[in-house]
């Protein structure tokens, strides 16, 4: 039989042992727990960035109607152009929402009623752009934004025209 000290030994070096293995598989755990973290992420930064050809065409359409002559909406129309080439990213589309938002009540005689509606209608195609990338297709989509504006949108094969009416305007030619 061994002796009691050699026992110990023994069975604190098989807990020792034990106890590294333990910790190796759980930070191996951890490691490819991160990594699939990671992937996830940049699987969503590019869902986010990705637009169907739908509101592709939607947020090139209004953006080409916002680009305005004056210096004074250069930046507005950089951060447009950016977001036509899908090379918008995630802070200058909260500055361009800002922008938006600030034409959308500017009443210099220089901005046309019809601008400060598609600044507000830009708004809500560009939050529902975020959130239609990550659906499946849909048949139709709706959007209410603020004040009673709705937009609404059929599918499209290639080629259609797009016509975007306020549901304000829609209701004075109704009438």
């Amino acid at each position: 039989m061994l002796p009691e000290s050699s026992v110990n030994t023994i069975l604190i070096s098989v807990i020792g042992g034990g106890v590294t293995i333990g910790t190796t598989a759980m930070l191996a755990y951890f490691r490819r727990l991160n990594n699939l973290i990671l992937k996830q992420a940049e699987s969503i930064t590019r869902l986010e960035t990705q637009v169907k050809p739908l509101w592709a065409r939607v947020q090139r359409q209004i953006s080409q109607d916002l680009h305005h002559p004056d210096p004074k909406f250069h930046e507005m129309d950089t951060l447009l152009e950016r977001l036509e080439d899908l090379t918008i990213l995630p802070e200058e589309r909260v500055r361009l929402k800002t922008l938006l938002i600030d034409r959308s009540v500017d009443m210099h005689p220089d901005v046309s009623d019809e601008q400060r509606k598609k600044a507000k209608l830009m708004i809500g195609v560009m939050e529902l752009v975020v959130l239609e990338a990550a659906k499946p297709e849909s048949d139709q989509a709706k959007m209410v934004m603020s004040r009673g504006t709705e937009l609404h949108i059929s599918p499209l094969k290639s080629g259609d025209e797009i016509t975007i009416v306020a549901a304000d305007e829609k209701e004075k030619s109704d009438n």
